[in-house]
């Protein structure tokens, strides 16, 4: 055996054990998430002496949570819903009693976002198609043709899906169909 093969069993032996890693971890990932949705179901038609909730503060675009009890409010932490699981220093201020309370809310939270996100995305389309139909002869002087590059390069800057407040691929993929439709 040569030590090129000898190299190739070794990586090949290792990308299986990562590639077993992953389908570990997806399962127990979605086991997760089905605990804290019965958790949640559980907590929620109880009667708990405590709840963690979230508000949104729609003037940041970002998401308060907070511990009440006995009609009091102690806030946990107040951060930006970009992805379904929080980040480790989100992570990092709460406290260990309300970890799982805190991670179900999250999960309320993001999808309540991605239902947002989703609507807005689809009152862009229909307004696009609106334009589309409106739109049929391009017949624009060059004044009016920067005026809607630059419209269109700030569509582009909120859009963007490195924004964190504002991004989506979604609506970025829009911008890029008005670009396409005035040749820019």
């Amino acid at each position: 055996m040569s030590s090129d093969d000898s190299f190739i069993k070794r990586i090949q032996k290792i990308d299986n054990e990562l590639d077993a890693i992953k389908v570990e971890i997806s399962a127990l990932k979605q086991r997760q998430d089905a605990l804290l949705h019965e958790r949640r179901q559980i907590f929620y038609n109880g009667n708990a002496p405590y709840v963690v909730k979230h508000q949104w503060d729609n003037e940041n675009r970002q998401c308060r949570f907070y511990i009440k009890a006995d009609g009091q409010q102690q806030e946990i932490v107040t951060s930006h819903i970009t992805k379904s699981d929080p980040p480790e220093y989100v992570l990092r201020k709460v406290p260990e009693r309300y970890l799982y309370d805190f991670l179900s809310e999250w999960q309320t939270a993001y999808e309540e976002k991605m239902a947002e996100r989703a609507e807005r995305d689809t009152r862009f389309e229909r307004k696009i198609n609106q334009m589309k139909r409106r739109m049929s002869v391009f017949d624009m002087t060059d004044e009016e043709m920067r005026i809607w590059k630059k419209m269109l390069n700030v569509l582009a800057m909120y859009y963007h899906p490195d924004n964190i407040r504002t991004g989506s691929e979604q609506m970025m993929k829009y911008v890029n169909k008005l670009k396409e439709m005035f040749d820019l």
